[in-house]
């Protein structure tokens, strides 16, 4: 799927039916020397995060440091942040997050 403005404007976060909305998504990068291009789109930063990280193994990259797991107590594991990488022959990847604000919004009838 190709990177467009309208692309990332269309993702909803669904019916006010759909049992799981979310208030952010979390968008996967992906860009070459050619363009830029949406990999896959999750509900959760660190499913975002281990996809990113996958990808850099998956085109045989060596990341030098490995990204921060630890949330804002020992007992969480989330990455605080969403990761990116990016490669001197200008291969990138990266997490984007996106708040997603329902058009419609349903409200109780007057009585």
């Amino acid at each position: 799927m190709s990177l467009t403005t309208q692309s990332i404007q269309n993702i909803s976060a669904g019916t006010s039916t759909n049992a799981r909305m979310y208030r952010t998504v979390y968008i996967l990068f992906q860009h070459d020397t050619n363009s830029t291009n949406i990999v896959e789109v999750f509900a959760d930063v660190q499913d975002a995060n281990n996809q990113c990280l996958q990808q850099a193994y998956s085109h045989g990259i060596t990341l030098a440091n490995k990204p921060s797991t630890s949330g804002p107590d020992n007992h969480v594991f989330c990455p605080v942040e969403p990761l990116r990488w990016d490669t001197p022959e200008g291969l990138s990847c990266w997490v984007e997050g996106f708040d997603v604000v329902p058009k419609k919004i349903a409200s109780p009838a007057p009585n």
